[in-house]
């Protein structure tokens, strides 16, 4: 009798702790969140592989949605923030994953759509607000063959425009979400003669070597050379890669995009796939209405301290380290940072040190992912001075307990040999920076 008294009065209790909680809606509360950190990937046409654009969507994922937020599995974000803060932070706070998880145990309630805010304008296949000004697309779908094996090209995407202008921002859209493994690339401005009806589309490279890339080769091969051997100049050179986000520059800043030019993919690379597939990949563009005073730049570094004339293994059934310790020559202002490795990679960390002894921190990832690999844009720009070594230390993981490990069981994997492969090594940082002015320390990214 007195146990269900107590249990009578439990239920009381806890009807009325639930009744006395505010009521949390999908319109009011859980769509701000979702459009904020959600929709740029997970909406129709979007790159995630379902909407959550609609409340039937998230209803019917919602304990699913739950516990990937809850545990911190989406949004994806691998920079720890306890390191460094970066801009668009893609990180619930404590609040957001606590409303997600009242909503759900509230039994998913609707709400009224006049509480909803105004959802982002998304352009088909974008995750940059509104519609690009300019798109440059692969001509025709690339055929990747069946062969189970790597394929790297060079691809030249030709335009011409009314005049000159400036980019404020540029995103590479892959045609092929999963084959399509990484994208080097570079805008060049061509003389005015050359007839851009004349550009081949491409060419297959018959190596996975980063040293086959050859700009006599190259050039002359997509007939990118003026009539008098003019040689095309390079106004812009960027990369993409699995996971990364669009670039947005802040004002200002950002390239000079010549009226006649060539976007030239000089390292593409997909992934094998036992059966024929396509791709057609495509750039966009958005332009700045006022001129763009100063270029982002890009550097990428390499693991220093070991010959580069031998061969390095990572021996199956270890871990091993890489550093890399380099000296700037002159002072800059980093404004993206991006690390990058491939499936063995497992941590990685970097900072500064500057001539007076100080310690600047850039990144830390405490827990590798190769299908994020993240340009990570710092809140402002990093001022690293003349002679500041940027220090880097990575380490791979070629035991069974790595479950990127891309075999098993584990075998023996080259390091730093020149091949672009997911089944070998490689080390880089890169910066996108611009040359040190005063006042960068308050340009806000």
């Amino acid at each position: 009798m007195l146990q269900n008294r107590f249990l009578a009065v439990f239920f009381i209790l806890f009807s009325i702790q639930i009744q006395g909680q505010e009521e949390v809606t999908y319109y009011k509360n859980i769509v701000p969140i979702f459009n904020e950190n959600c929709l740029p990937c997970h909406r129709s046409n979007g790159y995630g592989p379902f909407s959550l654009d609609n409340y039937d969507d998230v209803a019917k994922r919602a304990q699913f949605v739950g516990y990937v937020t809850q545990q911190r599995i989406m949004p994806p974000w691998k920079a720890n923030p306890e390191y460094t803060h970066f801009a668009d932070e893609k990180i619930l706070t404590e609040a957001q994953i606590k409303t997600i998880q009242d909503w759900i145990h509230q039994g998913m309630p609707k709400g009224k759509k006049r509480h909803a805010p105004e959802a982002p304008n998304f352009d088909a296949n974008s995750r940059i607000s509104g519609n690009p000004d300019l798109i440059l697309k692969m001509k025709e779908p690339f055929l990747i063959e069946g062969k189970n094996e790597h394929i790297f090209i060079a691809y030249a995407i030709p335009y011409e425009l009314e005049h000159d202008t400036f980019v404020k921002a540029i995103e590479f859209v892959p045609g092929n979400r999963q084959l399509v493994h990484h994208n080097s690339y570079q805008i060049f401005a061509v003389h005015p003669d050359v007839d851009l009806s004349q550009i081949k589309d491409y060419f297959v490279f018959s190596t996975d070597s980063v040293d086959a890339i050859d700009d006599e080769h190259d050039f002359s091969f997509f007939n990118m050379y003026g009539p008098k051997g003019e040689k095309p100049k390079e106004v812009f050179h960027n990369g993409w890669l699995p996971g990364a986000s669009p670039q947005i520059y802040p004002e200002g800043t950002g390239f000079y995009l010549p009226k006649k030019g060539v976007l030239l993919m000089r390292n593409f690379h997909y992934s094998p796939t036992p059966i024929d597939e396509y791709d057609q990949s495509e750039f966009h563009l958005y332009f700045s209405e006022k001129p763009v005073e100063r270029t982002i730049r890009f550097a990428a570094f390499k693991p220093t301290g070991i010959d580069y004339s031998e061969d390095h293994i990572i021996k199956a059934g270890t871990r091993d380290t890489f550093e890399m310790n380099i000296r700037l020559g002159g002072a800059v202002s980093v404004l993206f940072i991006n690390p990058h490795m491939h499936y063995l990679g497992k941590t990685f960390l970097s900072y500064a040190i500057t001539p007076q002894q100080d310690t600047i921190p850039l990144i830390d990832i405490p827990d590798w992912d190769f299908n994020w690999q993240e340009f990570y844009k710092f809140k402002k720009p990093v001022i690293l001075p003349k002679g500041t070594i940027v220090y880097a230390k990575a380490t791979f993981d070629n035991t069974m307990d790595n479950k990127q490990n891309p075999f098993f069981p584990p075998q023996d994997v080259y390091f730093e040999r020149g091949s672009m492969t997911e089944t070998e090594e490689m080390l880089r940082l890169v910066f996108l920076y611009l040359p040190y002015r005063k006042g960068d320390e308050n340009l806000k990214l």
